[in-house]
């Protein structure tokens, strides 16, 4: 199964609908809601959230929250994502493996997960607390890139303001590369999201206290659900990737290769490699964001970073052929 995408387009009404299409992305990859509520009436197995309205069957409600789920047999990832008081504020919370099965589940209660990670907002299912993701209504254009079997489901979602490339939210999971992993990783994925400080993509995808999260020793003594950062290649005690490689030297095209993750044995324990990712790579030459490469078909990568004039902007994600500002 190839990439299911929404891009730009006309731009969400309101964060409410960007999330609805979001959800509605995922679904077309495969993704199944499992559990949801508009607020006012719980469903406990399926999706009755029909768009991103108020109302009944509607996300742009107080408290309303789905749960969808990765229909990959081996790493049945689970998403739970509630709305807050407005269609700024947002709680996404993580199940790497055993999904939103606890708890207690009701019209304004998110289920919990016995490896329940929140990856933003904060406070409990009961009384959650809600953190800003998106930013005013109609101001912003959504894109999301789901894959399919092939693509290990991995998943972008990040909205651009209107009018130009400057990247506001963000939301990714980048599954590891099979035979990169440790075979004992029972989660190969790191998964990250945030807003107004989307260079997360870019240069901090390196940094410790910013790069994105996923599980080491899951299962294990001493496991911990902790920040990974990228790796860069050096070669000669100079940076190859990002930005080092040039292009080509038969076609001209730029050259991308799969980013690799690592915890720095400096840091808390649990430290280690973790694998090769499949969704975000790191380019052989330093582009502007919003460019797009022609990898092996027409535009099929996009180059990403929170700021378009950045000199130093060096990750892509696949793409559907389009400029990204239509």
């Amino acid at each position: 199964m190839a990439y299911s995408y929404d891009i730009g387009g006309t731009s969400p009404a309101t964060g409410a609908v960007a999330m609805f299409r979001f959800k509605a992305t995922l679904k077309a990859a495969g993704w199944t809601v499992t559990k949801s509520s508009d607020g006012t009436t719980y469903n406990s197995s399926g999706d009755q959230i029909t768009s991103g309205a108020a109302g009944a069957n509607g996300m742009a409600n107080n408290n309303a929250w789905f749960v969808i789920k990765s229909p990959s047999v081996s790493f049945p990832r689970s998403i739970c994502v509630q709305r807050g008081t407005t269609n700024l504020l947002w709680r996404v919370k993580y199940s790497g493996t055993a999904g939103y099965v606890g708890g207690s589940p009701a019209a304004a209660v998110t289920p919990s997960s016995t490896d329940d990670q929140i990856l933003f907002g904060a406070g409990t299912d009961a009384a959650p607390t809600f953190t800003q993701l998106l930013s005013a209504d109609n101001t912003y254009k959504i894109n999301v890139v789901a894959g399919g079997a092939a693509e290990y489901y991995s998943f972008m979602f990040f909205t651009n303001i209107n009018g130009s490339s400057t990247i506001t939210s963000y939301f990714f999971l980048d599954p590891m590369l099979p035979g990169t992993y440790p075979v004992a990783d029972v989660d190969p994925c790191v998964i990250d999201l945030g807003y107004n400080n989307a260079s997360n993509l870019n240069t901090n995808l390196t940094a410790v206290a910013t790069c994105p999260r996923g599980w080491l020793r899951k299962g294990l003594a001493g496991e911990g659900f902790v920040r990974i950062p990228c790796l860069f290649l050096f070669g000669n005690s100079a940076v190859v990737y990002p930005g080092g490689a040039g292009q080509n030297s038969f076609t001209t095209n730029d050259e991308t290769i799969p980013v690799s993750y690592a915890r720095p044995a400096g840091q808390p324990a649990p430290a280690g490699w973790k694998g090769v990712g499949t969704l975000i790579y790191l380019n052989g030459v330093f582009r502007a964001s919003g460019d797009t490469l022609s990898a092996n078909s027409t535009k099929d990568r996009l180059i990403l970073s929170a700021s378009p004039t950045s000199t130093a902007v060096y990750i892509s994600i696949p793409w559907n052929g389009t400029d990204l500002l239509v």
